[in-house]
């Protein structure tokens, strides 16, 4: 608890720290759309293009930005990059939670906290990604009252987690792997203990059934015409997402929907701190070993049991994406859900070892990472997205050539910032990639806002702004470097005076 409020206490110096994101102003839209179609009847959520974009997170950021009648552009994305952190320190409360009652060690329990707390990508996603990141902190709420409902065996319960599962799934369509894991797990227990009531256990996955679907309509408005064919067609967008832009790999520049089947695993290698990498290989690797070699022991070890959905949890979603070829891009963030799985397995390995000398050995070696990485972090704020570990070379502008680096523009803030402070003209006039010099400018103060003038390079702008997304490469014919941004030894971001 005291980590957790520890945390808030940060957050709350530092959430103005963080520019307006590439998809923000866009996922704020699919909100207002779908809570325009709650409150007034707006029927025009049914031809819109993102239709099928989960709104449960959004709707209620709508909802508080209405409340609390926040008009100006500065106050809303402030309110929102506060609600989606606290939001995820909710779910890395969730998690110490489960691990303190799965494992019952508090040491345990401390580190799984800190290994979701502590991973740098995820960190600052916390704060301005409003897809993937309620989405990660959903599932690890929905794994908490799993555990609960399956412990305590009441319908209050089932109802509890019926309602998060489908909490997550109306954020992102992926959520419906949670009530396929719950149904596992009660057929599971219903195994383990079958010389009790067997018909009130059945009853129970019923129920879990029924309100999941009942939950899920009611939290997701585009399903209340047409259910049926509206999932359809959002699942079907899984595997063909419309999105055709192109993305920078391992110097190489690929169409979206014509990535590698490598990309995700290499970029969850480079840009997870290395302790976090080893540990969970070799505890979902000993877990699913284990649970093949002795599956009996399964249904009489339930932190096997936990240990051994939860490595499948992991696997399954990333392999499924590989095998459909979905449409990713920007990192791994897509399945940034997994990581508390991740952690939860790591954490039995933990718990398993904890008796002998290299469950000791990876204990410290765990911490001495976190506090490692909680160093680089606090260099790199508040840009933690850019993370990469020792995998990834460290030569000059070897991963600005390489990969995407700052592809979500909100260092962009920090470079209007820097024009207003250094250049007194009344109007300044700023070029720079779609749509990151627009967004960032909705986050700075009504006055600082009013002297950018958004320009294109035919308007002859006074300066230009970019983060390299699309153009890797230096820039020679656009004036001179005024600014930039370095961190682990490449330029995020830089700005040339124009004239």
């Amino acid at each position: 608890m005291l980590v957790v409020c520890l945390a808030c206490i940060i957050s709350l110096f530092t959430f103005k720290d963080y520019g307006v994101a590439y998809d923000e102003p866009l996922q704020r839209d699919i909100g207002l759309i779908s809570y325009n179609y709650i409150i007034g009847g707006n029927d025009s959520l049914f031809r819109f293009h993102d239709r099928d974009h989960g709104v449960a997170f959004e709707v209620p950021l709508i909802a508080i930005e209405k409340i609390l009648k926040l008009t100006d552009s500065r106050d809303v994305y402030l309110m929102r990059h506060i609600a989606t952190h606290l939001f995820y320190l909710l779910g890395v409360f969730c998690s110490y939670i489960l691990l303190l009652k799965l494992y019952k060690k508090q040491s345990i329990a401390i580190i799984g906290m800190l290994l979701i707390l502590c991973h740098p990508r995820i960190y600052a996603h916390s704060f301005f990604n409003t897809k993937d990141l309620p989405f990660l902190t959903a599932c690890t709420i929905s794994f908490l009252t799993l555990y609960i409902s399956i412990e305590k065996q009441r319908w209050q319960y089932t109802a509890l987690h019926a309602a998060i599962c489908a909490y997550a799934t109306a954020i992102r369509i992926l959520g419906i792997m949670l009530p396929a894991i719950t149904i596992l797990m009660m057929i599971c227990m219903v195994i383990i203990n079958r010389k009790e009531n067997m018909g009130k256990k059945v009853l129970s996955i019923g129920l879990y059934i029924l309100l999941f679907l009942l939950f899920l309509w009611m939290f997701w408005p585009l399903m209340w015409q047409q259910p049926i064919l509206h999932f359809a067609e959002t699942w079907q967008s899984l595997s063909k997402f419309r999105w055709g832009g192109t993305v920078l790999f391992m110097g190489d520049v690929y169409a979206a929907t014509a990535i590698p089947r490598h990309y995700l695993p290499v970029w969850i290698a480079i840009s997870t701190p290395i302790i976090y990498l080893i540990a969970p290989t070799i505890a979902i690797a000993s877990t699913l070993v284990m649970s093949i070699v002795q599956p009996n022991k399964l249904f009489k070890d339930v932190p096997l049991l936990y240990g051994f959905v939860f490595a499948v949890f992991t696997i399954l979603p990333i392999a499924y994406i590989i095998y459909i070829h979905a449409v990713v891009y920007d990192d791994w963030r897509h399945v940034y859900f997994t990581y508390p799985a991740i952690v939860i397995v790591t954490c039995y390995l933990l718990y398993r070892w904890h008796h002998r000398l290299a469950g000791k050995l990876l204990l410290v070696f765990i911490g001495v990472q976190i506090t490692i990485t909680v160093y680089d972090m606090i260099k790199l704020h508040p840009y933690q997205q850019v993370y990469f570990n020792a995998l990834a070379p460290n030569e000059p502008e070897y991963l600005r050539h390489k990969y995407e680096m700052e592809y979500w523009g909100t260092s962009y803030k920090e470079a209007l910032e820097y024009i207003l402070a250094t250049d007194k003209k009344e109007n300044i006039k700023v070029y720079g990639l779609w749509p990151m010099v627009e967004n960032n400018m909705l986050i700075l103060p009504p006055v600082q806002r009013k002297r950018i003038i958004r320009a294109w390079r035919e308007d002859s702008p006074d300066y230009f702004v970019t983060v390299f997304r699309g153009h890797p490469a230096d820039y020679t014919d656009l004036g001179i470097v005024c600014y930039e941004k370095h961190l682990q030894n490449n330029t995020i971001m830089r700005i040339y005076k124009m004239h």
